[in-house]
């Protein structure tokens, strides 16, 4: 009796294992509901018919993502440590209180540990003030805003393991960078918090619906234009959003979180959904033009935005295309980017024509601790290279002088690009080929420029 018992176990046992790989062969693959990338199917054979010597190992791993009832295990796994270790099975997302969900990237921004330098925080503000330069001059205003990540406004319901440090982060460090560089921002940070509206939602990393018509009225506040105040408007709350830490956390599970709807909008676009790349509106009944540069955050706000405005775009691609402004001859303009991602400022700069300045060159050289390269960009020649960020001061302009063997000409670069720190990115007409490049930077309050170097094209 107890050999039949041990039999029948081991049988039950073994059929369990064989279930997941089975299950492959005979059922429809589950559509991935977790918001990961999955490993794809590998082949055994590499596109030269040489025999691929990574395919158990690259097999491995497409069984791991792709394995039968794959997303009810890790559901169940999940309600498992949820309910008794209030601890996540996945490391993208942190369990907090009263069922609130936060996303781990923001764990950063949330300590005060910042990924910014006071130097790269300068740089970034320097790009920015160079993009709000460039907007002016084809006639429009810029207007820069940072989404908070949910932990920096609704701290409440984090874990108490987390302390945050008495230090400036990345934001602060920006705040006084772009105020020493006098960049248009809209703290949002401060607005939200002098609401006692939950903006939010509660398993999802962005704001809800009630916060993009928030931040959609002050935007138009700012830019001293009417707009629609709708706290004033009456709402309808359904119970249909699914939060997408949630639906990392549990990609079966069924919870849906509140949203505020506002009523029908009568703007007209030609997308499907707001978070296409590139979704452009029009509403007849109003006028003025508007680029909107924007993260996933933006994907709320759009429709409060489109409403507004005779017309709209929305772009989520990067680097920013600041030549849109020009090409729609759009009124205004707004950067919005999510906190945990300011880092990114300090790394890419905006496509636009670098201006020229008319300063003069000094006579003085330093050691040359440049690099610099050349390729084809659309319109542009984009000149990317490195310099000794040691060698120059804080928030130091930099300037390329360009020589062409007949003519010399200076642009202001663009402070950004590699780690951040030493830097440079600048946009120049195709038309035009120069064959040396030099900078000219701050040192101790004084211009100096380093030797001139060959520029590298492909």
């Amino acid at each position: 009796m107890k050999k039949g018992i041990e039999i029948v176990f081991v049988v039950l046992f073994f059929a369990l294992c064989l279930i997941p790989g089975l299950g492959m062969l005979v059922l429809p693959e589950e559509e991935n509901r977790a918001n990961q990338v999955l490993a794809a199917e590998p082949d055994l054979f590499e596109s030269d018919g040489s025999l691929n010597l990574e395919y158990f190992t690259e097999f491995q791993d497409y069984f791991a993502d792709h394995f039968a009832f794959r997303q009810e295990l890790i559901t169940l796994n999940a309600d498992f440590l949820d309910t008794f270790f209030q601890t996540s099975n996945t490391d993208q997302v942190i369990v907090g209180e009263n069922d609130w969900l936060y996303y781990e990237s923001t764990l950063d921004d949330y300590l005060n540990i910042p990924t910014l330098t006071v130097r790269s925080a300068a740089n970034a503000a320097i790009s920015l003030s160079l993009m709000q330069e460039y907007a002016q001059k084809n006639g429009a205003t810029l207007l820069f805003m940072v989404a908070p990540n949910k932990n920096s406004l609704y701290d409440e319901n984090m874990p108490d393991r987390y302390v945050p440090l008495e230090q400036d982060g990345n934001w602060e460090l920006m705040q006084k960078a772009m105020v020493a560089e006098g960049v248009n921002y809209l703290d949002l940070f401060a607005l939200f918090d002098s609401s006692d509206e939950i903006m939010y939602h509660a398993e999802d990393s962005h704001w809800n619906n009630m916060g993009a018509a928030y931040v959609q009225k002050v935007i138009m506040d700012v830019f001293g234009l009417e707009g629609t105040d709708y706290s004033q408007r009456e709402y309808e709350v359904r119970e249909d959003f699914k939060g997408d830490l949630y639906e990392m956390l549990f990609p079966m599970g069924d919870s849906m979180d509140e949203n505020q709807y506002y009523g029908d909008f009568t703007y007209v676009t030609g997308a499907e959904n707001t978070e296409a790349m590139r979704y452009e509106a029009v509403n007849t009944q109003k006028e003025h033009g508007l680029i909107l540069y924007r993260d996933s955050f933006g994907n709320s706000l759009v429709p409060f935005m489109a409403e507004e405005f005779g017309y709209s775009l929305a772009l989520r691609s990067v680097p920013y295309d600041l030549d849109e402004i020009a090409a729609h001859e759009a009124d205004y303009a707004v950067i919005e980017l999510v906190e945990r991602h300011l880092d990114t400022l300090a790394m890419r700069a905006a496509v636009m024509e670098a201006p020229q300045r008319d300063i003069e060159v000094p006579e003085t050289t330093i050691e040359a601790q440049l690099t610099c390269e050349a390729a084809r960009s659309d319109e542009y020649w984009m000149l990317t290279g490195s310099f000794d960020a040691e060698q120059t001061d804080i928030g130091s302009r930099v300037y390329a002088v360009l020589d062409d063997g007949t003519d010399t000409v200076v642009y202001e670069a663009t402070p950004t690009g590699g780690d951040g720190e030493g830097g440079f990115t600048l946009y120049i007409p195709q038309d035009i080929s120069y064959t040396s490049i030099s900078l000219v930077v701050m040192l101790d309050e004084t211009l100096v420029s380093t030797e001139t170097i060959e520029i590298a094209y492909s």
